[in-house]
């Protein structure tokens, strides 16, 4: 049992959009187009994409970004590591074919790559993305903790007698 799912996903990424958008306004990164990536890994190397977030018009593209992000969900579906360090550290653990370019982020199988911008600016919009979704699930889990403690507290919760 997982607990993210697409709407986490979604949630996260609609949250993350002004700070990607200010990004874009200040000039800070090197163009306003980009692909983010959420995807879910199973531990074994496969993956199953849960929303994808397109900035700019795909088809005006330098490059094919989502393509570039796709192999980066791939490269740490299959390795376990962040895009940075497999690509910098560990480049024995890639395979041929594999995309050259780091941007990623993974953490408890929920996998997050960006691609179109510097390495670090898709590294840091993908970990701002991950960070989210891990505080939406978090906030969930306090949420039905807390329900479940009423729900106890009113079971067990004396009546008077008169």
């Amino acid at each position: 049992m997982t607990v993210i799912d697409e709407s986490i996903a979604e949630l996260a990424l609609d949250m993350a959009s002004p700070m990607i958008d200010g990004l874009i306004e200040f000039e800070v990164i090197s163009r306003g187009e980009l692909c983010v990536i959420v995807a879910l890994g199973d531990g074994n190397g496969l993956f199953d994409v849960l929303r994808t977030k397109r900035v700019g018009v795909p088809e005006e593209w330098e490059e094919d970004y989502e393509a570039i992000a796709t192999g980066k969900i791939k490269m740490m579906a299959e390795t376990g590591l962040n895009s940075r360090v497999a690509v910098l550290l560990h480049p024995a653990l890639t395979s041929q074919g594999d995309v050259i370019w780091w941007g990623g982020v993974t953490r408890d199988n929920i996998i997050v790559a960006c691609s179109g911008v510097q390495p670090y600016f898709d590294e840091a919009i993908s970990q701002t993305v991950l960070s989210l979704i891990l505080a939406i699930i978090e906030d969930k889990v306090e949420s039905s903790r807390e329900a479940a403690k009423v729900a106890k507290d009113f079971i067990h919760h004396e009546l008077p007698l008169n």
